[in-house]
């Protein structure tokens, strides 16, 4: 008869890692229960979660969950991203695409699940695709995130790109017709102010700085609180004013430009010198005592 011992064993692990709490992505399922998985693993369109003996290390054990039992995850800020995001604002594209790529290998499994980084990994792809000039395979990317219904704020920016290097690159006109498209279903104003400044951009290229300072100008009237769109458009306001002829509003532009930029910390004066007290006189020495002799 079998010895029934090393299966309670094992169930009585499997209820211990279902409630234990560790460094890594937090798994939810479908069941109600959760998993901090360290070094997620995917085989066969399962998550394959290894179960650990007493003594700390990996045993041989392991259990499996199916992927499509997999809820929501809750996955820290891979470094890829928060590296290619910070490099992204800077135009500091080299060395990107090898940082991204790995990052998107390890997400692709999980890129239907909420709370994955797939989508935004392929987000900063097609950004620095576009930004090489890479348009098509930009364009690809961008496919493969409608695909997976990546959310509008990972699929602006990168639409947002690729209308940019169109632009760059003479085909300002179908610029303009796939970000009139993307305006019809943007819903956040971030999103809304980063295609004004795009759609001014390509109104540029094509000599229409009329239509470049309207799309510019949307973005101060309507959305002054985007911090990152408020200076392009600004920076697109004075152009269009200096091509128009209008360099008083042009230098308006700029001084309003001017004023959004963080003014140096002034030094500060140094305290004041705590006066020092004066001395104390010291007491006159006593008079010698008189010659008796």
């Amino acid at each position: 008869m079998k010895r029934a011992f090393p299966a309670t064993l094992l169930l009585l692990a499997h209820a211990f890692l279902w409630t234990a709490s560790g460094r890594g992505q937090t798994f939810y399922f479908a069941d109600g229960r959760s998993m901090v998985v360290e070094s997620p693993k995917v085989t066969d369109g399962d998550l394959v979660i290894p179960l650990r003996t007493g003594g700390g290390g990996a045993g041989s054990a392991e259990i499996r969950r199916p992927l499509s039992t997999i809820v929501r995850v809750d996955w820290p800020v891979p470094d890829a991203v928060a590296e290619a995001e910070k490099a992204a604002k800077t135009g500091a594209s080299a060395g990107l695409l090898e940082k991204i790529d790995p990052l998107l290998l390890l997400q692709e499994p999980f890129r239907d699940v909420p709370g994955s980084w797939w989508s935004r990994a392929a987000s900063l792809k097609a950004v620095v695709l576009a930004g090489l000039g890479k348009k098509a395979e930009a364009r690809a990317m961008i496919g493969r995130m409608r695909d997976a219904k990546s959310r509008e704020e990972d699929i602006v920016p990168a639409e947002v790109a690729l209308a940019g290097a169109m632009a760059d690159s003479g085909e300002a006109d179908e610029a303009l017709a796939r970000l009139d498209a993307l305006q019809k279903d943007a819903l956040l104003d971030s999103s809304l102010a980063s295609i004004a400044v795009a759609r001014g951009r390509a109104w540029e290229k094509k000599g229409r700085f009329e239509d470049a300072l309207l799309s510019y100008l949307r973005v101060s009237v309507f959305y002054p609180d985007e911090k990152e769109a408020v200076p392009a458009a600004l920076e697109g306001t004075a152009r269009a004013y200096e091509k128009m002829g209008d360099s008083v509003r042009a230098a308006l532009a700029q001084d309003a430009l001017a004023a959004l930029k963080p003014k140096p910390a002034e030094e500060a004066p140094e305290p004041p010198k705590a006066a020092k007290r004066p001395k104390a006189p010291k007491p006159a020495e006593a008079e010698a005592a008189p010659d008796e002799s």
